[in-house]
């Protein structure tokens, strides 16, 4: 992991951290931070809802709270369809590197983002707060997982980041 390849004259690399409306997501902020002060990147903390679920408002106070503690901007955001929401937002915004907690038991939006995107660097924080890269055989156990549609939704073609 070295220094951020930030284009001349374009925006400032960022690092994009991914989190859900629940109190434990601090430590994603705060490795982000981390990460971010390493290769020299902007943290923007990025909250996607589905409007039709009941959500935390004290735990996304708490969360914007703690982005700013932490120089990061947070955004919230309300799409029925938050793994294309963030599928398009990686894509638009070509992230130096996401960090993310843990996949959840029973959902695939995770490891659908990591097989779709190859040449982003994804980041998982664990429960003690300690991050460690997303590697090949994460993503090779992702890829097995077939029976929850992920390669149906990435059409078997990853998306290159290149310009």
């Amino acid at each position: 992991m070295g220094k951020s390849k930030q284009p001349a004259g374009g925006p400032p690399p960022v690092v994009l951290a991914l989190v859900t409306d629940q109190f434990r997501c601090q430590r994603l902020i705060t490795a982000g931070r981390m990460l971010a002060d390493r290769i020299e990147a902007a943290l923007e903390v990025v909250n996607v809802s589905d409007p039709s679920r009941a959500s935390n408002p004290e735990a996304i106070e708490f969360l914007f709270q703690t982005s700013r503690e932490h120089d990061a901007a947070m955004t919230i955001h309300y799409s029925p369809r938050p793994e294309r929401f963030l599928g398009e937002l990686i894509r638009e915004r070509r992230p130096a590197a996401v960090v993310t907690g843990l996949p959840g038991e029973g959902s695939s939006l995770l490891r659908k983002l990591w097989l779709r995107f190859d040449q982003v660097e994804f980041y998982l924080v664990e429960q003690d707060g300690s991050l460690r890269p997303v590697g090949v055989l994460d993503k090779a156990e992702a890829g097995r997982d077939s029976s929850q549609g992920i390669l149906p939704y990435i059409g078997l073609a990853p998306v290159h980041l290149t310009e």
